[in-house]
């Protein structure tokens, strides 16, 4: 079997899975592709493992950026949502703060903040204005939820944008974005206790934009939503 039939037969199986096991099963399927290799090429394996990692999306995780403070109330920290698009190895770049975070530390990572990707000024400029829109649109159609330390409440959302410029670096060229939604529906039990529900729902919108003249731009979007429902019903 050639490493393209291994892919596929790698994303036949996740696809049967639950999507909250997403990460722990594509990490399972990762190994039996590296240890047995991907085709007849010495390095079948490591590349099949690639782009296994390239077109599987697994449920986002959240982090608080605790440098800013919340608009509404003024509460310490607002979350940002942590992906391959503001990553730099273990550190996440924060929307609101345009800094570098790396897991397990409460302060921004100097090396990595002045090292990592950030975007041009200007395209900054518009991510910053899209992060505040894209939040009014969370808190209208996916609730307001918390954003902030110290909150208990188990039914979140939690939005972010983050924008990069193309090769060359002008907006002249273009652009490409991610657009992220992550809701956390808490459990919930029926007022007579016979049914309890929970889950999550995450949309990734990957955007591409070009410019063209007169003022016009062309895009492509390409979007994936994951959805994970568990609802327990007991009967007596």
């Amino acid at each position: 079997m050639d490493a393209a039939s291994k892919v596929d037969a790698a994303l036949n199986i996740l696809q049967r899975t639950p999507p909250e096991d997403t990460e722990e099963n594509m990490n399972a399927c990762a190994i039996l592709l590296s240890n047995n290799g991907g085709g007849g090429d010495g390095d079948g394996g490591e590349s099949a493992v690639e782009e296994l990692y390239q077109r599987i999306d697994c449920p986002l995780k959240d982090a608080i950026d605790k440098s800013v403070t919340a608009p509404n109330n003024g509460s310490i920290g607002r979350s940002y949502i942590l992906s391959d698009h503001n990553r730099d190895g273990d550190c996440y770049r924060s929307p609101w703060s345009n800094e570098y975070y790396c897991e397990g530390e409460a302060s921004a990572s100097a090396s990595a903040s002045s090292s990592a990707f950030k975007p041009s000024r200007q395209l900054r400029q518009l991510e910053e204005m899209a992060n505040e829109v894209f939040d009014s649109y969370r808190k209208l159609y996916y609730g307001n939820g918390s954003s902030s330390i110290g909150s208990s409440d188990g039914d979140i959302s939690v939005s972010s944008v983050y924008l990069w410029n193309k090769e060359g670096g002008s907006l002249k060229e273009g652009f490409a974005g991610c657009f992220l939604i992550k809701k956390t529906l808490g459990e919930i039990a029926s007022d007579d206790g016979t049914r309890s529900q929970s889950g999550y729902w995450n949309s990734i919108h990957v955007v591409d934009v070009n410019c063209l003249s007169g003022g016009k731009a062309k895009y492509e979007l390409s979007t994936t939503v994951l959805l994970s429902l568990d609802i327990d019903c007991h009967d007596d």
